[in-house]
């Protein structure tokens, strides 16, 4: 039995679009640096006792061995807990490849993860252009998105980079500033999502009804980005998603 302390927040044992070309259980760890209003795990936000121990986490894994091939970490913010880089030790020596889903703001971690080889795959949400982050997840930013922009981008590992639509949160203008900044560092692999409403970080977040985004935008970030992914229905031009 492990002595880790690791606050998991939740379990989806079988997804099949969060480790891309892998079957894979998604662990939900609790606790994370921001407060996105669109935020729909609210109640992985604070730090607090987990949901389900780690040893349950592992027992679960092991008789999924042979069946699962990876495991995706998420949150809340994965690498806002300590104990997550022994998580990821403890999940390669079962077999499994590693997934991570950040806001990148711990490039520092993410650095190790992939200088240690630890990481599979990695999902890099931007949440608003550079100067905006405030508006739109409680907290500025300084640099620290775009190093590990750079860090992924480099690394030969496979990565998506994506951001959340929500008309109220994210304008047209936010959109081709945050287009400008990946394609500026060389980034091929930009996904676009629906909001999901309902039980959000802000409960008075409108549902974002109909489809929004409009097709010039479309066109300007199918030219910028050789793979890009629009989840949703966001907009009746889905044939220039690839």
């Amino acid at each position: 039995m492990t002595t880790l302390h690791l606050s998991v927040g939740g379990l989806q044992p079988l997804t099949m679009i969060d480790f891309p070309g892998k079957l894979a259980v998604v662990v939900f760890l609790k606790g994370c640096n921001l407060r996105c209003k669109y935020c729909h795990n609210p109640s992985l936000v604070e730090e607090g006792k987990g949901e389900i121990t780690w040893d349950e986490v592992l027992a679960f894994l092991r008789k999924r061995q042979g069946f699962l091939e990876g495991v995706v970490f998420s949150g809340g913010e994965p690498t806002f807990q300590d104990s997550l880089p022994v998580a990821i030790e403890e999940v390669k020596e079962l077999g499994f490849a590693v997934g991570l889903h950040t806001n990148g703001y711990y490039p520092g971690i993410i650095k190790s993860f992939l200088e240690k080889k630890l990481l599979s795959f990695i999902a890099v949400d931007v949440k608003a252009p550079k100067g905006e982050y405030d508006r739109s997840s409680g907290s500025p930013i300084n640099r620290s998105v775009e190093e590990t922009a750079i860090l992924v981008a480099e690394s030969g590992v496979s990565y998506e980079f994506r951001t959340t639509i929500h008309p109220l949160l994210v304008s047209d203008e936010w959109l081709i500033d945050i287009g400008n900044f990946l394609h500026g560092l060389g980034i091929s692999r930009f996904v676009l999502q629906k909001f999901q409403g309902g039980n959000t970080l802000d409960p008075d977040l409108p549902s974002l009804v109909g489809e929004w985004l409009p097709k010039p935008i479309l066109v300007r970030l199918r030219e910028q980005f050789s793979r890009l992914g629009i989840r949703g229905d966001l907009a009746k031009g889905k044939e220039l998603a690839a």
